[in-house]
């Protein structure tokens, strides 16, 4: 089966279908759905609900104070540089930090494991 205009390079067959080549990820339909997106991924129901009702509940104000300084000094730098990274590399965890620095590749089976442990709580 050929595609017109395609070259080899641009589109393999396997088995009588077309399959598409990395070049043609998806990408996001607009910048608002981006910034939702990264919105709904940053924020989270704890950050909104349980966390304001716990200090509330426990008398945690003067814990305000050592959340946002960390929230604002560790937490949004740390998250505008995996941004950055899957903006560059366009790759999974493991791919991105195999292409900085093979050893680190570790790193990202982590983040991995550590996702899923997260996910738990949340889902329990």
């Amino acid at each position: 089966m050929a595609v017109a205009g395609a070259t080899p390079q641009d589109v393999s067959v396997e088995m009588g279908k077309q399959v598409s080549t990395a070049s043609e990820r998806p990408k996001w339909g607009s910048r608002g759905q981006f910034i939702m997106v990264l919105m709904g991924y940053a924020i989270g129901l704890g950050n909104i609900w349980r966390f304001p009702y716990m200090c509330g509940k426990y008398g945690g104000g003067a814990f305000m104070i050592a959340y946002l300084v960390s929230l604002f000094c560790i937490a949004a730098p740390l998250f505008v540089f995996e941004t950055v990274l899957g903006h560059k590399y366009q790759l999974g965890p493991v791919g991105t930090f195999t292409n900085m620095y093979a050893p680190w590749a570790g790193v990202a089976y982590v983040s991995i494991i550590m996702t899923c442990v997260i996910l738990t709580y949340y889902q329990a």
